[in-house]
């Protein structure tokens, strides 16, 4: 019992010294907890002052879109002229949606059908499972009962022979095998009758079979048409998308060619009432220079000594023509002057329109994508905040809980006292106990032996000292009693020191899960710090990407006014050497800005010139391979109207060179070619030189853009054929279908545009 109780003590204050040690790793781990939490509230402080920096940013963004805003009112005007055609492209739309939705409707209704079909195989499935089932069932039982029937046809017949036809007992047994004959015969009728119907069920579900067998065909069949319709109605659906897209993308383009038509008609009527007047004034001129020549002649006849002042005159009216031959040439460079910069100027408008239109989209798309961020930027603190709440709430109810448990452990060192002063006294009594019975026990022993002859008083004392042993025993048993319930109290005891133990453990866990709140709690406000330092960076970026994509803009525009103005210049120049063609036999026509739409013009030209010449210069011009088939018509054998024609510095690639000696040897000629020259000899002996060395690549004929496509070059055509744009003969490109091309390109979300 000693050994017993010292056990217990000892693991009572091992206990005790447990629950000392969990609770200074609570105080640590809660000292722990409150540091983390400063530093969580110093960092939730930090990033209001971050957040504080990005609303002053956006602050001052709105107030930049604010004077852009103030600038962009200017350009609203001229938009109404193209959201009313946005109006027209929309009805037209709306029209194509309709007829989508119909499309649409019937392509559902088809599905419904379809899927109505499927369910309907799909039960005919299971009635064909269920049916086959049934027959092999069926079946089973036709071969047990063939089966019954081929051992009882092969079974041995047996008779019995009557000894005595008068023995009754003999006759009993033939009327009993009869009886029994007579049974088997009406069971086999049965049996066979029941083969019968079986046999007629199964030719009934194989009937059946075959029947669904041929619906599931056909519905098979129909679902193969059906779903061959679906397609074909997808086809035509995206092939009607397409030629929709196709004609919105047509009317866009043939409106803003009829505007810029009839813009250059206006100017073109301009130009040729100021072109008649000159006339006018010319004809007055001639009409008083003829009067004048007239009277001359009338005073030359009249008298001899006026020549010299009639020639004075003539000389006088020479020097006026002269000089109104140069004034017309005066007005005429003057013209193109005043015609080159009005198209400079639109040429300018348009892109800078353009451009600002586009950076205004930009700009609001950057706004609205940071007031989307700053907005779940806002959410999140909102969230830090409400977890740092809870967590400091949780806190609370720690520091709560650890002050109970401080107080439970008090009361646990109070009980441990009077358990160990109620456990002294129940071992003292126990010992006394022990103690009085060892000596009962030694007195009784030595009485028994000295009083062992003496049988009636030792019956006595035996009496008087199993009295007073049932005494020891039930003071014993009240001992023992005692001992139970201080058993019972003591684990008890334990119970509730386990108890302590696990919420203990709970709470440790409880503490683990706020550690780890704070901590995702910290890696958040990280991951929110570093998506703004990446938005900023991404600000940054995109800022840099409009700096450069305006001054590639810029770049372009210079290049497009030189090659506008470099252009100009090569058609006077065309002009000048058209003019002097006709008094030689050279047409001299080098660096004129020649494009492959010129060319069909100047081959109608130099087959209208009576006399054939003898070298055509075409050098630095802008002749690609696509200008080869105007080149051809002019060395026909038959109408050859040159001896030389020299196209060296222009863009024809070695594939058009090949195509030109091809065409030459279609049309009869021999071909040499020798570092670009082809010599061509016809059947005459005449030979026939083109120079096509020296070419440039026809990619750096243009400056373009990644997203600009320039269109492709019309030549004249009959009525019936799309006419070219009045654009591509003063500018070299075609700018309207460039800018259509700028209005349907659009940029990703997370890239300026160039």
């Amino acid at each position: 019992m000693d050994v017993n109780d010292s056990a217990v003590l000892q693991e009572k204050d091992r206990v005790i010294v447990l629950l000392n040690e969990t609770a200074k790793a609570f105080q640590f781990q809660v000292a722990s907890l409150q540091g983390q939490l400063t530093l969580a509230t110093n960092q939730l402080a930090q990033r209001d002052m971050v957040v504080h920096d990005l609303q002053q940013h956006v602050q001052d963004l709105k107030n930049a879109s604010a004077d852009q805003n103030s600038t962009i009112a200017g350009l609203q005007s001229q938009l109404g002229l193209q959201k009313a055609t946005l109006d027209e492209v929309e009805g037209q739309l709306k029209t194509a949606d309709a007829e989508f939705e119909a499309l649409r409707a019937t392509f559902e209704a088809k599905d419904t059908d379809n899927s109505d079909k499927a369910r309907e195989c799909i039960k005919l499935n299971e009635l064909i499972v269920r049916l086959q089932n049934e027959a092999s069932q069926l079946n089973v039982v036709i071969r047990r009962q063939d089966k019954q029937l081929q051992e009882k046809a092969t079974a041995t017949v047996t008779t019995d022979a009557c000894l005595s036809a008068r023995d009754y007992s003999e006759n009993q047994l033939i009327s009993l095998r009869d009886d029994a004959i007579e049974a088997k015969a009406k069971e086999l009728k049965l049996v066979t009758d029941a083969n019968d119907g079986l046999r007629a069920q199964l030719d009934a579900l194989e009937i059946e079979m075959e029947s669904l067998q041929a619906v599931l065909t056909s519905k098979d069949v129909e679902l193969h048409r059906n779903a061959k319709r679906i397609d074909r109605l997808d086809r035509q659906v995206a092939t009607l998308e397409a030629a929709a897209k196709q004609a919105q993308g047509r009317e866009l383009a043939m409106e803003l060619s009829t505007k810029q038509n009839t813009q250059l008609l206006q100017c073109l009527q301009a130009e040729e009432s100021k072109s008649e007047q000159l006339k006018q004034q010319v004809q007055a001129l001639t009409t008083d220079l003829a009067h004048v020549r007239s009277q001359a002649t009338q005073i030359r006849s009249e008298a001899a000594v006026v020549e010299i002042d009639v020639e004075l005159k003539t000389k006088a009216l020479e020097r006026q023509s002269q000089n109104l031959t140069t004034s017309l040439e005066k007005l005429q460079v003057e013209r193109e002057g005043i015609r080159e910069e009005l198209s400079a100027t639109r040429l300018k408008a348009r892109v800078e329109v353009e451009g600002m239109q586009g950076e205004l989209i930009q700009r609001r798309t950057k706004q609205y994508e940071l007031t989307l961020k700053l907005h779940e930027t806002e959410s999140q603190l909102h969230t830090l905040r409400s977890t740092t709440e809870g967590l400091d709430e949780e806190l609370q109810a720690t520091r709560s809980r650890m002050h109970e448990l401080d107080r439970l452990y008090a009361d646990a060192k109070r009980w441990k006292a009077d358990m160990t002063a109620t456990l002294d006294a129940m071992s003292q009594e126990n010992s006394h106990l022990q103690r009085t019975l060892a000596v009962d026990t030694k007195r009784f022993q030595v009485e028994s032996a000295a009083l062992h002859d003496q049988l009636k008083e030792l019956e006595r004392f035996v009496q008087t000292q199993a009295i007073q042993l049932g005494k020891a025993d039930d003071v014993k048993s009240s001992a023992a009693q005692d001992m139970q319930k201080m058993n019972h109290q003591i684990e008890g005891m334990q119970e509730r020191i386990h108890g302590l133990v696990a919420e203990a453990n709970a709470e440790t866990k409880r503490r683990v899960g706020v550690e780890m709140e704070l901590t995702i709690a910290h890696e958040q406000l990280q991951q929110l710090q570093a998506n703004s330092q990446s938005m900023l960076a991404g600000c940054y970026v995109e800022h840099k990407k409009l700096q450069d994509g305006k001054n590639k803009l810029k770049q372009l525009l210079q290049q497009l006014e030189a090659e506008c103005k470099r252009e100009q210049l090569g058609k006077s120049q065309l002009l000048q050497a058209s003019y002097n063609i006709l008094g030689h036999h050279k047409g001299h026509l080098v660096d004129c800005w020649l494009s492959d739409a010129d060319l069909p013009i100047l081959v109608r030209y130099f087959q209208a010139i009576d006399s054939p010449l003898d070298v055509l210069d075409l050098r630095s011009n802008r002749i690609t391979d696509q200008g080869t088939k105007h080149l051809l018509l002019l060395l026909q054998p038959r109408r050859a109207l040159f001896i030389s024609i020299n196209l060296q510095e222009n863009y024809i690639s070695p594939q058009g060179i090949r195509l030109l000696a091809t065409g030459m040897e279609g049309m009869g000629y021999s071909i040499v070619i020798q570092d670009g020259r082809v010599e061509a000899t016809d059947t005459s002996g005449r030979v026939l030189i083109v120079d096509v060395s020296n070419n440039k690549d026809a990619a750096a004929l243009v400056f373009t853009p990644s997203s600009v496509k320039l269109a492709k070059v019309k030549t004249l055509k009959p009525a019936s054929v799309s006419k070219p744009d009045p654009l591509q003969e003063i500018y070299g490109a075609d700018l309207v279908q460039s800018m259509v091309l700028k209005k349907d390109y659009l940029p990703p979300k997370n890239q300026s545009p160039l």
